[in-house]
């Protein structure tokens, strides 16, 4: 049955921050971590003490996961899936390996080097029923979902406009792998930038812009990664011009915003991938009409409210249940992935990842003409 979750055996190469957030959502989505590879034994163990400890799972070998190396993960048969955040640019060899060895692929955001080194790694998993899918945690939940099917109600849309940024500390300039280019090519594009562009593709369902640019407006640390970014792409759809716009940078005020503007109405979602701790999952839709009575402007407003239950754990929750929908275990006895649902996923990957490249290819090639 398609609707039921098969429990898999997850290895996690690394024990980065985003790791126990995932591995939490993995234990909740009912799947069970069993293998951690990590460069430094001693940091692992006390990382599995610390995440375990806070998860409530047993201190028991048969319930937590053993620290080991990068290899006894992706080769090891206690392991199904494996979950890769390593830094973009040394998962290549890692995923090479998933493929030889029959593992299920999830890859952190953004997934690979290029759209080409992404594309190989769809091919070769698929050629064996295994699943590639990015870690992208909202694309599971309900509100994009809810979201997409309201913009088709705002008339054709004529523009979107996304801003994703963090206001870092002084530290992440000087430490995080996010500022090293060598690990990271793309910078703030790569990091919140993806988030925007994966919502244009939702709203737009699905469909490729037919072309983008991009600007890289700041570098910054001692390696130059990209620390503001912003672009456009155009979409042509049912003979509808759409233009949508993103900003991106690592040091701005924290912003998730998204805003789909229609012949009829505009779409608004200030938090459009971590909702508001607390609060509903939150959007609106807004009616204006303005008109001159006399020798008075006036304009008129209609805000209508609307809401889901998501919340950043949950969306990232629906993603790893959603995993467990899509591998099941063939008539062969072998946990293979769902060929719909696998293609889907990838090629949602694909597509996001593709954009990007194009939108960096337009910066690096991009001419400035002072005024």
């Amino acid at each position: 049955m398609e609707n039921e979750i098969t429990s898999i055996n997850v290895g996690l190469l690394g024990a980065a921050n985003i790791t126990r957030l995932v591995w939490a959502s993995i234990h909740r989505a009912g799947h069970k971590v069993t293998l951690i590879g990590v460069r430094d034994p001693e940091r692992g163990a006390a990382f599995v003490q610390e995440v375990c400890d806070e998860l409530n799972i047993p201190n028991s070998a048969d319930h937590r996961p053993r620290v080991t190396t990068y290899d006894e993960v992706v080769s090891s048969p206690n392991v199904d899936l494996v979950y890769i955040p390593i830094p973009v640019t040394t998962r290549e060899a890692w995923v090479k390996k998933c493929v030889e060895n029959g593992k299920h692929v999830v890859g952190e955001k953004p997934p690979a080097a290029s759209a080409e080194q992404l594309r190989e790694w769809i091919e070769a998993l698929d050629a064996k029923e295994l699943l590639y899918m990015d870690g992208t945690m909202f694309s599971h939940g309900k509100r994009v979902e809810l979201v997409s099917a309201a913009a088709r109600t705002l008339g054709p849309i004529k523009h979107m406009h996304s801003n994703h940024c963090l206001n870092a500390p002084p530290e992440f300039f000087e430490k995080d792998i996010r500022m090293d280019p060598s690990l990271e090519p793309h910078g703030a594009l790569g990091d919140m930038g993806w988030y925007s562009i994966r919502y244009f593709l939702h709203v737009m369902d699905q469909h490729t812009p037919t072309s983008v640019t991009g600007r890289i407006i700041k570098t910054g640390g001692e390696k130059g990664a990209i620390v503001q970014f912003s672009g456009e792409l155009t979409f042509e759809v049912d003979g509808h011009t759409t233009i949508a716009s993103l900003f991106t940078s690592f040091d701005g005020m924290d912003e998730q915003t998204l805003t789909v503007a229609g012949t009829e109405a505009v779409l608004r979602v200030k938090d459009m991938c971590h909702p508001v701790t607390g609060s509903p999952a939150a959007w609106t839709i807004t009616r204006e009409k303005t008109s001159v009575r006399g020798c008075r402007w006036e304009v008129e407003r209609d805000v209508q409210h609307y809401s889901s239950e998501d919340t950043t754990e949950s969306q990232r929750d629906d993603m790893w249940r959603d995993v467990g929908r899509i591998i099941y275990r063939n008539a062969a006895g072998k946990l293979v992935a769902r060929e719909e649902q696998r293609r889907y996923w990838s090629t949602l990957a694909w597509k996001t990842q593709a954009v990007m490249d194009k939108m960096l290819n337009s910066a690096n090639a991009l001419h400035v003409v002072a005024v």
